[in-house]
Order: structure tokens, then C-alpha cells, then sequence
């Protein structure tokens, strides 16, 4: 008897290598994304929506940068099937502020739906901040999975866990940038 895995959920947690990472003015996608919380330039003004806390951020050439990574790395080293970015957004969290729990996944439009879900730390304090990944586990419960959330580390999870983003407790802003990944058509 052989066992056959139906099933195998991973999540990849790293950086940006330090030759690229190099290249990046943290500080200039810092004031963009804070720039644009000023401005109440989000996604959606319903509440209920979780786009209200998902910032609109323009084309800049540090994200191309970061996508190109992002796409390539999981194409040539983790065996990741070919991905296409589908959207992307910024997150800001002043003093105190915190992101519920949520997820990317469009239960009712699979076919259209992101498979990953990518957040970036671009600025945060000197206090922890944390992603709190909860995901199913032998679908009878749901686990949780906490991160530390660190300038230039990244986190890469299916696109149908919950996560949430823990409270800031510095003065100042935890900044990220999401991306959402949908799998690239072939030809």
C-alpha cells in the first residue's frame, strides 16, 4: 500500500535579497503609502468590505521590482506553478490601529479567484508586529500560525486563509504592500 498526499498546504515566509533590496527607497514607498492613507484613497468606503483598509498605490518601479521577484523566484526555486499578479494594494496601520481577520479568496467566483496571497513589510517599528495566519487543519478545526513582521520579509500563503495583522504599537506606521497572485494562463 502507497499513501498518495491529496493535500499539501505550504505557507514561504523570506526576503528580498540584499542585491535588490538595495535598490529599494523604503522611504519613498513609505511617504507614497501614507500619502495616500492621507487622502482616503482606498479601495472601498463600505466598512464591511475588507477593502476599506487596502490602500490604491500607483505603479512604481520598486513594485515592478518586487513582483518580478516574487514571480520568478517561485517559478525557478519553490516549483510553484507560473503566477500572474492580479491585485495589489498597501496597508497602513498608524498607533493602535489593527487589521481584522480576513482572506482573498472569492468564494463565489473560484475560477477568478487569487491562489496567493503575498505581504511585504516595507516599514515597522521597534515593537513586534505580527500576521496571524488561521487555516484549516483536518477540517474539523482551524489553526493559527503568528509571524513577526519585519522590514524587507515577506509572507506568501494560499489565498483562502484567514489573516490578520496584530496592533501597532509604535509611533511609527507599520506600512505593507499585498499582492494577490492568480495562476498565469499557459500556452
Amino acid at each position: 500500500m502507497k499513501e498518495i498526499n491529496l493535500s499539501k498546504t505550504s505557507i514561504f515566509v523570506g526576503n528580498i535579497p540584499n542585491i535588490l533590496k538595495e535598490k529599494f527607497n523604503f522611504n519613498n514607498l513609505k511617504k507614497n503609502f501614507i500619502l495616500n492613507k492621507k487622502v482616503k484613497n482606498f479601495q472601498s468606503k463600505d466598512l464591511y468590505d475588507y477593502h476599506c483598509n487596502y490602500l490604491n498605490i500607483q505603479d512604481h518601479k520598486h513594485l515592478i521590482w518586487i513582483d518580478d521577484y516574487i514571480r520568478d523566484h517561485f517559478k525557478l526555486v519553490e516549483n510553484v506553478p507560473r503566477i500572474r499578479l492580479f491585485q495589489k494594494a498597501g496597508i497602513v496601520q498608524n498607533k493602535n490601529e489593527s487589521l481584522g481577520f480576513h482572506y482573498h479568496f472569492i468564494e463565489k467566483d473560484m475560477e477568478n479567484s487569487p491562489i496567493f496571497s503575498f505581504v511585504y513589510t516595507i516599514n515597522c517599528g521597534l515593537e513586534d508586529s505580527h500576521i496571524i495566519l488561521k487555516y484549516p487543519k483536518d477540517n474539523r478545526k482551524d489553526n493559527f500560525c503568528k509571524i513577526n513582521l519585519k522590514q524587507n520579509n515577506f509572507i506568501m500563503f494560499p489565498s483562502y486563509f484567514e489573516f490578520s495583522i496584530t496592533k501597532n504599537l509604535n509611533i511609527d506606521p507599520l506600512v505593507n504592500l499585498v499582492l494577490q497572485y492568480k495562476q498565469a494562463e499557459t500556452s
